[in-house]
């Protein structure tokens, strides 16, 4: 195949997508990685470790609600008007708040912030909605993959950058290198096709046709699926606020955690890409549920392992060995919800299924909050391991029940 087959077929929107999602998760992990320990910096006032927990956990919460609050919104626009316009406004809108996060000067104030960016922001799932309305339905694992590289790629850029950042230049900067990655990232967004949108007749504007449309959306195999995205918000989130604070626990300095931080975060992230290529590469040959299920399972004995690790080395290895357990996962969540509904519909479903996963993430910030500040780092990331194994079990049957029940209904 040329490289002008290439450009006018399905793959120029994952190029696209690819670089554009590259660079915003690369600015947003250079920044919010290191959120707790930026909290302890002398402007917020915030000395111990239970108070930056606390915090931490709110600063991710709001975040979070924001961000499951509109992106049915933006999703159900998407179908309307195309996915493009939706990435405009996450790209940049959101580079010009982010830097203000930097000079922020009050816990409250960050917070406030970090609700207005989840609130407008987005764009890694606007990406993942374009993927899946343009690539045809048996490269669509293979497309998420891709596209997961360029997640945990950038991930793994930011860690270090952002690190090196902070060792050299303080946190501001961070949120200033945020900023302008966001705003170049929306530039690729002009060389993408836009998805197919949704016209609405004359009998989808009655109310009976809207409820009609929503039925049609809303199958029960699609709110098993949701209800599966609500579990794993919160089992594979439940741990994530505080994996410096770990870090912390084991070097000498808030300075050297920065750093560290960075190196193990970016070790995590390139096992994570492995992880994406590879399951998306195997959900289009086989059985989605035979993947996810025993990739639950060793995240669960490393999350467990990393509660007790008692050296550096010993951390960064549980921690990029979970990452490699996870790293897929989520694209092939949504590889099994979007395929059960036509593509003109997949913004909608995709839309509340990040909704229902971010409800878990703000569930669990919430709880894991409170652990925190009772039972310590460790009692936190084995409560995570025991979440793990609740979901792989919950995974294997609604996954496997979602697809048995979408097949009777095609069937009739």
């Amino acid at each position: 195949m040329g490289i002008r087959e290439i450009w006018n077929g399905w793959q120029r929107n994952l190029i696209c997508m690819w670089l554009s999602q590259l660079l915003v998760n690369t600015g947003f992990s250079s920044a919010f990685s290191f959120i707790p320990l930026y909290l302890g910096e002398e402007k917020f006032h915030l000395a111990d470790t239970a108070a930056r927990g606390y915090y931490t956990s709110r600063f991710f919460f709001f975040g979070m609600l924001a961000y499951a609050i509109f992106t049915p919104i933006w999703g159900a626009l998407s179908d309307r008007w195309g996915v493009k316009l939706m990435l405009y406004r996450g790209s940049f809108v959101t580079a010009l708040i982010y830097p203000l996060m930097g000079i922020a000067s009050d816990v409250h104030w960050l917070i406030f912030l970090r609700f207005m960016t989840g609130a407008l922001s987005g764009t890694t799932i606007a990406a993942q909605m374009l993927l899946v309305k343009t690539t045809p339905n048996e490269r669509q694992g293979y497309a998420l993959g891709v596209l997961g590289t360029a997640i945990w790629g950038g991930t793994l850029i930011g860690d270090v950058l952002g690190g090196l950042v902070v060792y050299r230049f303080g946190y501001t900067a961070t949120f200033m290198l945020c900023g302008m990655l966001f705003f170049i990232s929306g530039l690729f967004v002009v060389f993408a096709r836009d998805s197919e949108k949704a016209v609405p007749t004359a009998s989808s504007r009655k109310s009976g046709g809207r409820l009609a449309n929503l039925r049609s959306v809303f199958i029960p195999a699609v709110v098993l699926m949701l209800a599966l995205f609500l579990l794993c918000g919160i089992a594979q989130r439940f741990y994530l606020p505080y994996t410096s604070l770990m870090i912390e626990r084991q070097v000498d300095s808030t300075k050297t955690a920065a750093y560290w931080t960075g190196i193990i975060g970016a070790l995590a992230a390139a096992t994570g890409m492995i992880s994406g290529v590879l399951l998306g590469w195997l959900s289009d040959k086989f059985p989605e549920w035979k993947l996810t299920t025993p990739m639950q399972f060793l995240s669960a004995l490393m999350l467990f392992s990393a509660s007790g690790a008692t050296t550096l080395f010993g951390f960064a290895f549980c921690h990029a060995a979970n990452s490699f357990a996870l790293g897929g996962l989520y694209s092939v969540f949504q590889k099994v919800i979007s395929n059960l509904v036509e593509r003109t519909k997949r913004g909608t479903v995709m839309g509340c299924a990040t909704t229902m996963y971010n409800v878990g993430y703000m569930l669990s910030t919430m709880i894991s909050g409170w652990i925190v500040t009772r039972g310590g780092l460790t009692a936190v990331y084995r409560t995570a391991a025991a979440l793990m194994v609740m979901l792989a079990l919950a995974s294997m049957v609604i996954i496997r029940s979602a697809r048995r029940m979408r097949s009777v209904a095609a069937a009739n």
